[in-house]
């Protein structure tokens, strides 16, 4: 299994390369426009489509903030292997946060944490989906230790 991390515009550029090639999980809040882009993504060949905000539970009610049944869902797709894309705006925080979750089921949390900053080293990881993957994996309590350990990246 290939993870490949990043935004949407190369998502979009790797997916039209390679046409029913790529297993792609596309994350967009739904008020933006890279939602809009995410329909252009038919040449994928499996899409999972998750909408929410770049945001943690504690802020304002006016995001959409990641849910367990979104992580569980992406977990499940990454599980069936294949080479994959997982995407959001900038490739930066929700999808790397995603792609975090899934190398915990491969890695012990310094290795995961490794692996990720090789795939993306920009990875500045959504805290909040961080801590529904811990709490999925039942792995609850490495979330400090993996906070700490990309703090000190």
């Amino acid at each position: 299994m290939n993870i490949t991390i990043t935004g949407v515009f190369e998502a979009l550029n790797l997916v039209t390369q390679k046409p029913n090639h790529y297993r792609v999980i596309s994350i967009a809040s739904k008020k933006s426009v890279t939602r809009l882009m995410i329909e252009d993504m038919k040449h994928a060949k499996d899409l999972l489509i998750l909408e929410f905000d770049d945001a943690s539970a504690n802020e304002s009610s006016e995001y959409d903030v990641a849910s367990p049944q979104q992580c569980k869902q992406a977990l499940d797709f990454l599980s069936k292997g294949g080479d994959c894309i997982i995407h959001c705006h900038a490739g930066v925080s929700r999808s790397t946060g995603l792609a975090l979750g899934y190398l915990l089921t491969l890695f012990d949390h310094h290795r995961a944490v490794d692996r990720l900053f090789e795939l993306r080293p920009c990875a500045q990881p959504n805290k909040h989906v961080i801590k529904i993957m811990c709490d999925l994996l039942h792995k609850q309590e490495l979330y400090p230790l993996i906070i700490d350990y990309i703090s000190q990246k």
